[in-house]
């Protein structure tokens, strides 16, 4: 079962955006208590979709770069990205299911 792929700032790039596959970034850190909500989530859509999306995790306090490119000012974080460009951002613990209807809408186009 594919678990999320952790991401740095020095892999950010060949990783999510350089990737054909839908990629959700999920911008966390270790002291966020949400953050166990979100990475169950992640985790089973990573293997319930897996060769369809990829699921990357960056910790933004040993990763500050992307978090700031990406402006991320409040964890976790969620951003959805397709060929390169954030596409959906989600700034709250999101379900499972508000991540599969937006998987869904993107991966028919």
């Amino acid at each position: 079962m594919p678990d999320p792929i952790t991401v740095t700032d020095a892999t950010f790039d060949a990783e999510v955006l350089k990737n054909d596959l839908l990629v959700i970034a999920n911008f966390r850190a270790e002291w966020c208590s949400p953050r166990k909500q979100v990475t169950a989530a992640l985790n089973d859509l990573a293997a319930e979709y897996a060769g369809t999306i990829k699921v990357v995790s960056l910790d933004i306090d040993a990763n500050p770069n992307a978090a700031s490119a990406y402006n991320v000012l409040r964890i976790p974080a969620q951003i959805i990205f397709k060929n390169g460009l954030p596409i959906k951002r989600f700034e709250k613990p999101a379900r499972k299911e508000d991540f599969v209807t937006e998987i869904k809408s993107h991966l028919v186009e």
